[in-house]
């Protein structure tokens, strides 16, 4: 048994300050669905037949992200991360290093 993980959500390419962060906070408390990010469609890949593909695809959530979910993001990636080290199978981790959305 393994763990393959191909881009996954281990951190931020621009990490969110502490007040942005605090203000996401109150924000997913007082007002949990406002739109908090927006991800760019571009960020998805360098081949803009992907992109068109995604943009397309109606199975692809298109709107800005709400607040309580970046939170909840937020807080399940430090979890995961301050887990990591009690895996006790081997892991394969793939990230591309233009990577937009994620870092690692």
């Amino acid at each position: 048994a393994g763990l393959i993980l191909t881009g996954p959500l281990l951190g931020q390419p621009e990490a969110p300050s502490r007040l942005q962060v605090m203000l996401l906070r109150v924000l997913s408390v007082l007002a949990p669905k406002v739109k908090a990010i927006e991800i760019d469609a571009s960020a998805v890949s360098r081949d803009p037949a992907v992109v068109s593909d995604y943009i397309a695809d109606p199975l692809v959530h298109h709107d800005n992200i709400p607040a309580r979910m970046v939170v909840s993001l937020f807080d399940e990636t430090a979890q995961v991360m301050n887990e990591a080290s009690s895996l006790q199978l081997p892991v394969l981790l793939l990230h591309g290093a233009e990577d937009k959305l994620t870092s690692v």
